[in-house]
């Protein structure tokens, strides 16, 4: 009997949990259950997608939506999602404005997967909605689930303003997804091959589940406020004059091109051509890029 008295707090505490998570299981929720609407088959999606108007006749009349600090949001695409007519076909979408004041951000974006996904592609604008680059979707790569992420198409860019007064400032976003991607799929991993691999054992010999893509879905948005422009960068590659020199440009060259880029609006091709560099060796290339974008 005194045993079992000592052990009632224990009990009770117990029971008092399980009430609590009776009482509040909604939050418990994945994002993915919370939005089951917008994991609709991918015919229903696209039938959806079909009898929604177009909301605006220009990319500046979009309906933007205000991002000002650090966060990790879920964007559903759905029935209650407003469409525009992109250059690669009509999709659901979802804007944003970058606050005045951010002057470096890295944005993260991931498809999630359920029984379809919805494959994102991002085109950005400069204040006065011109187009400065787009992240398309063969850039976001399939990540198998892992720990407490399911399976992703993610990918990451980052948005550089030193002079937060240049009307060429990259200040919105737009995600939407592209008709021939709609029309795709992807194959996943199986969960059990995963189990298997994180037990150390012998996977089992079943064919993983192919995923088709959808005009609905769910994209997972996490935005870092950032001192240095690190999306694309796995670590500081040490200057080599020898990668320099293997390569037709010399990193003087590269500096100039990107110059040059910047002069002519070309942002996209200017980023490119940091990063190319950067992976040879050069220590200039971004600095060289900043300075170009001040002016």
């Amino acid at each position: 009997m005194i045993n079992r008295l000592k052990l009632a707090p224990t009990y009770i505490a117990i029971l008092c949990s399980v009430a609590l998570i009776g009482c509040s299981s909604t939050s418990l929720h994945s994002p993915k259950e919370n939005n089951l609407s917008a994991f609709t088959s991918s015919t229903k999606a696209s039938q959806q997608l079909t009898a929604t108007l177009p909301c605006c006749d220009s990319l500046a009349t979009l309906t933007f939506q205000p991002l000002s600090e650090d966060n990790t949001q879920y964007i559903a695409f759905d029935e209650g999602s407003q469409a525009y007519d992109f250059e690669t076909g009509k999709s659901f979408y979802q804007a944003y404005k970058l606050d005045d004041n951010i002057s470096e951000l890295k944005v993260t974006l991931s498809g999630l997967f359920y029984n379809t996904v919805f494959s994102p592609q991002v085109v950005l604008l400069d204040s006065q909605f011109n187009k400065t680059r787009t992240i398309a979707v063969d850039k976001f790569i399939y990540k198998e689930a892992k720990l407490l992420n399911g399976d992703e198409l993610s990918a990451s860019f980052s948005i550089t303003r030193p002079n937060l007064n240049n009307p060429k400032n990259e200040t919105y976003f737009v995600i939407y997804s592209t008709k021939q991607a709609m029309q795709a799929e992807t194959t996943i991993t199986h969960p059990a091959k995963l189990d298997a691999r994180g037990r150390n054992v012998v996977e089992p010999d079943i064919a993983d589940p192919i995923i088709k893509h959808s005009a609905m879905g769910v994209v997972k948005l996490d935005l870092t406020l950032s001192a240095k422009n690190d999306a694309y960068i796995a670590e500081e590659i040490p200057v080599s004059d020898k990668n320099m020199a293997e390569n037709s440009l010399t990193e003087e060259q590269y500096n100039e091109k990107i110059i040059n880029a910047v002069a002519d609006g070309s942002i996209e091709l200017a980023l490119q051509l940091v990063d190319q560099a950067e992976a040879l060796g050069s220590k200039s290339a971004r600095a060289t890029f900043v300075a170009a974008i001040k002016k």
